[in-house]
């Protein structure tokens, strides 16, 4: 068995632990309507282990974090086990490369499955959420919970550090 990792907001996690996973909003347009999606490492893998599918699951949670302003540092992380022979079936193909690091796993199989939960403290800072968003290809991502100026911001500052610029300014 293979344990994967999907990571949201803090109050998208209560939210499922409170009603299952569902599929209403997506973060990314090329994301499948019915299906929850979940980071993985090969066991054979020569350059990754188990804590980097971790790692990748905790950057989407501050994506999605920061495209439904979160208020919270902390994110929750879900994992369950599949089958490695299962693996196959479930790659994720939405968008180029993501078959290698990712899972499509239909929502029905997910809330069939025993889900562990864990929240992970202070690893997203809410007042700098555009920074997580910087760099995103944002015709793939759902930015409809965005205001104009974070989209203006986001299309005319496209760098991670001209976003830190901007922050430094506000803060200071």
């Amino acid at each position: 068995m293979l344990r994967v990792y999907h990571g949201t907001s803090y109050e998208n996690g209560l939210r499922i632990l409170d009603e299952g996973f569902k599929c209403e909003k997506k973060i990314w347009y090329v994301s499948d309507n019915d299906s929850v999606y979940f980071h993985y490492v090969l066991p054979d893998s020569k350059y990754e282990d188990e804590q980097d599918a971790r790692r990748r699951a905790i950057d989407s949670a501050r994506i999605s974090s920061a495209i439904n302003h979160s208020t919270s540092p902390h994110i929750y992380l879900f994992s369950i086990e599949v089958d490695e022979g299962d693996i196959e079936e479930f790659l994720d193909y939405s968008s180029e490369n993501m078959s290698g690091i990712a899972l499509e796993i239909p929502v029905d199989i997910v809330n069939k499955t025993i889900i562990q939960s864990e929240v992970v403290e202070d690893v997203y800072i809410p007042s700098l959420g555009l920074v997580y968003l910087a760099g995103l290809n944002l015709d793939y991502l759902n930015t409809e919970n965005l205001i104009d100026e974070e989209l203006y911001l986001l299309r005319n500052k496209k760098t991670l550090g001209e976003l830190q610029e901007i922050y430094c300014e506000l803060l200071f």
